[in-house]
Parts: structure tokens; C-alpha cells; sequence
């Protein structure tokens, strides 16, 4: 899951570390892109070079308040391009939420909030 901005290198990043991940494991690890699915769209640069240029189906993509929406059980996350879960995301994945994240992928100062 990239960061709550939903910007070019956290969605790039959700979309190749969840693949990366998924061939690695040996599980699926499935991307998320961390914004709603509506502000994507008046991202139009974004929109224009993820979805049309690399041929990625706009519909098939998880958006994380239709996420939470399913109410899908979440087991393990892992944060790509920031490295603290948001505190409304926190809440909503309930009390056990930082111990839901096991993988951190940043280039942020670190706030140490997992080991």
C-alpha cells in the first residue's frame, strides 16, 4: 500500500512490490492504491500514463476506502513510499492495526513505529 497522496511513485510502487512480493512468497499480495478511486480519476497525468500507457484495466484496481468498505479481513500489510500507517487507516483496521504491517519500502526519514 503507497502512501495516502496516491501519487505516481506510491501506485507504481503498490502495483510492482505486490507482484515482486506475490512471485517472492509464493502468496498473493494484492496492491492498493491509497486513495479513492474518484480522486485517481482527476489525476490526469497519473491516470493518463498508469492506466492508458501501461495497459492497466482502471476497474481492476483496489482502492483503499473500498477496501475497508468490503470490510475484507486483512492479515499483513506492507507500506511502500512512507513508513506510518495512517492514523484513520489505523482505526479502521482496528486496535491490532501496526502489527498488521510487517513490511516497510521507503525513502522517508524512519519514525520507527515498527520493528
Amino acid at each position: 500500500m503507497g502512501n495516502t497522496s496516491g501519487d505516481m511513485d506510491s501506485i507504481v510502487g503498490a502495483l510492482g512490490l505486490a507482484y515482486y512480493l506475490t512471485l517472492k512468497t509464493n502468496t498473493r499480495w494484492t496492491p492498493v492504491v491509497n486513495c479513492k478511486r474518484s480522486e485517481l480519476k482527476l489525476k490526469v497525468e497519473i491516470f493518463r500514463h498508469i492506466i492508458a500507457e501501461c495497459e492497466i484495466c482502471f476497474e481492476d484496481l483496489i482502492f483503499w476506502d473500498e477496501l475497508i468498505l468490503q470490510k475484507v479481513s486483512i492479515t499483513e500489510i506492507c507500506l511502500i513510499d512512507h513508513n506510518k500507517i495512517d492514523s484513520q487507516q489505523a482505526i479502521e483496521l482496528g486496535l491490532d492495526s501496526n502489527s498488521k504491517v510487517t513490511r516497510v519500502y521507503d525513502h522517508h526519514l524512519d519514525n520507527n513505529a515498527y520493528p
